[in-house]
């Protein structure tokens, strides 16, 4: 004779089944859990961070090509004195977030492209010294010139 199993014993049965699928599941979502902290993590402290400095550099360098134009086309002393310390300024400022950008750890194609950006940073921070007090004779003499017409 066959006998079954008394409705407590199923249940029992069950109820483990479940409770070991509960445990499992719990298991694997603290792995997973611990996976997904560490992409946070990485975009919190790498991306973030990298996005934000570059942000400040792009509006300083657009900012510091500004006050090199106002430079030129300036036609007091003042406004020369005022352009060329917002220059330097800038310039701090630039030279500043550049070194907060080292700090950050970057992938090798990411340090690469940054090379390739401070290379051509340096070009024209180099090429600009020099042309603003060629330029600025041609301007002001263009200035007098409109002023007589």
């Amino acid at each position: 004779m066959i006998r079954r199993n008394p409705l407590k014993v199923q249940l029992s049965a069950v109820f483990l089944c479940l409770l070991s699928l509960l445990v499992f599941l719990a298991l694997s979502s603290v792995s997973e859990l611990g996976d997904v902290n560490r992409a946070s993590a990485d975009i919190r402290d790498h991306w973030l961070q990298s996005t934000r400095i570059f942000g400040e550099m792009n509006n300083f360098t657009s900012d510091y090509r500004a006050a090199e134009a106002a430079n030129l086309l300036a036609n007091t002393p003042e406004t020369i004195a005022r352009a060329e310390k917002d220059i330097v300024e800038l310039d701090r400022q630039i030279a500043l977030a550049q070194d907060r950008y080292r700090r950050i750890p970057q992938r090798p194609s990411e340090s690469a492209v940054y090379e390739r950006f401070l290379s051509r940073w340096h070009a024209y921070h180099a090429a600009g010294r020099g042309t603003e007090f060629a330029v600025r004779l041609p301007i002001q003499a263009i200035q007098t010139d409109a002023r007589q017409i």
